[in-house]
């Protein structure tokens, strides 16, 4: 009876190797990554998909702690809270959305140009 038993308990034991984990571990964290940038508060997604149509590097709407004004700024690359700002295409095009050129003062160089050459 006991060699019965011995049988039945040597079944091969499923080892999870080091690699194994480190896969895991690391699928786990894209998908996390991922599903945190899908959601509302990432909007890299949002950005990204706006940098493919545009053709080009989005400029945003710039912070209004730093600022009352109405300005846009360089858009980061890559950044972790995004909030959704407005994006637009070109300097030009925010600009004709009213937003200054700089944080301290009402300039639309842009615009100015793109007026002088109609």
């Amino acid at each position: 009876m006991t060699s019965r038993i011995k049988k039945i308990n040597k079944k091969p034991s499923a080892k999870v190797s080091l690699s194994d984990a480190r896969v895991a571990i690391a699928i786990i964290g894209i998908c996390a990554v991922l599903a945190f940038d899908l959601s509302g508060i990432g909007g890299n997604i949002r950005f990204y998909t706006k940098w493919i149509a545009c053709g080009q590097k989005p400029v945003q709407k710039g912070l209004m702690f730093a600022s009352n004004m109405n300005f846009y700024e360089e858009s980061p690359v890559f950044t972790p809270i995004r909030l959704s700002p407005p994006l637009f295409c070109s300097p030009l095009e925010a600009e004709m959305s009213g937003y200054s050129a700089s944080s301290d003062d009402y300039t639309y160089p842009h615009l100015d140009e793109y007026r002088k050459s109609r």
